[in-house]
């Protein structure tokens, strides 16, 4: 198991870098096309959005899934009523006359709106792990005294007190026990995956005999390094989380500082290149669709990259609400970044 863990932490330094590579470094190089051909960086820039972010996206995803120790948290969203409701946002692009806005309006809206249905299952999942390795030292002390599983659990559910979401589940297993039901009868959901592992595991015990205290020493020793482990995984995978955060910003900057430059570039030598204007070639153009679809890629991009972080930390894509972060980070970034000559302040004009 250490070693499972192990091996994700060094598997997610590649996830990270392939994230800074496609979502930072790849649109920066299809901007720079713009310098010769407005036309030819829109196209590649609307293509790479349409379809290289979705492809990366899911690519990356099934990476850190293929990696992680544990698979995907088995949450539930309401995902139908957050794609309606989203659908408001696109009046904020109807108002301002700007698409990529009324796109991140609906992608802050949708990510928000669907990360805080599966927030209160999270919490729950979160509060029953870690209360998951003091429930089993509190039933192996009653196993050193020769308690049966059943009577343990009675007895730890009427004395003893974990987490709010962890007492609701035991306090429901401890109900049926009351009423005559096996332990490996009770149809309890504890929501979280190692609580289920936990709960079948004393269950064939009850049915076996009731174990013995190796055995409670063994479940005990896995639950409370399960949780160990999942809590460090959080900490040292952290710095993705920032660099998600950080990428939609430096892309901004990026298509501002580009942006700014192929203006300039094209103001100065402009004059010398009429002869060129009645053909397809064209420098130094920052056309309005470029600027457009620029910032659509780094609202989408954003997106991806949140998705990509809730992967990584989270263990599932479902927690959204990083993406909702990241796509307001990015369009405040963005807008931000139109408003100011960013060659200029930086004293770089051509």
């Amino acid at each position: 198991m250490v070693v499972c863990w192990g091996l994700y932490w060094g598997g997610g330094g590649i996830v990270g870098s392939m994230m800074i590579t496609v979502f930072g470094v790849l649109p920066m190089l299809l901007l720079i096309l713009g310098i010769f051909s407005p036309a030819t960086a829109v196209l590649d820039l609307t293509i790479f959005t349409g379809l290289g972010v979705p492809m990366f996206t899911i690519l990356l995803v099934f990476m850190a899934g293929r990696m992680q120790p544990v698979g995907e948290e088995p949450l539930v969203g309401n995902a139908v009523w957050a794609a309606i409701l989203s659908l408001s946002g696109l009046a904020v692009g109807l108002f301002t006359h700007q698409a990529w806005l009324g796109l991140a309006s609906v992608l802050f809206i949708f990510f928000t709106l669907y990360g805080h249905s599966v927030t209160e299952q999270r919490r729950e999942m979160k509060e029953i792990d870690e209360a998951l390795p003091g429930f089993m030292s509190d039933l192996m002390e009653f196993k050193r005294q020769e308690y049966d599983i059943n009577k343990s659990i009675l007895q730890v559910a009427a004395n003893n007190r974990y987490t709010p979401s962890f007492d609701r589940v035991l306090s429901r297993v401890a109900a049926q026990l009351r009423t005559g039901t096996p332990l490996n009868e009770v149809t309890v959901d504890p929501k979280s995956r190692l609580a289920r592992v936990v709960f079948f595991t004393l269950g064939q015990m009850a049915y076996s005999g009731g174990g013995t205290v190796e055995t409670f020493y063994q479940l005990s020793v896995y639950t409370e390094r399960v949780v160990e482990m999942k809590r460090n995984t959080m900490a040292e995978m952290r710095p993705y989380l920032y660099m998600s955060l950080a990428s939609p910003v430096m892309l901004a900057f990026g298509v501002a500082f580009i942006s700014g430059v192929i203006g300039s570039f094209g103001s100065l030598v402009g004059p010398g290149l009429t002869n060129l204007r009645d053909s397809h070639f064209a420098i130094g153009v920052v056309t309005p669709q470029l600027k457009e679809v620029s910032n659509l890629l780094i609202v989408v991009s954003s997106a991806a990259l949140g998705m990509i972080s809730a992967k990584i930390l989270d263990f599932t894509v479902r927690s959204t609400l990083r993406a909702s972060t990241n796509v307001v980070v990015a369009t405040v970034a963005a807008y931000a970044l139109m408003q100011v000559d960013l060659p200029w302040l930086l004293h770089l004009t051509l």
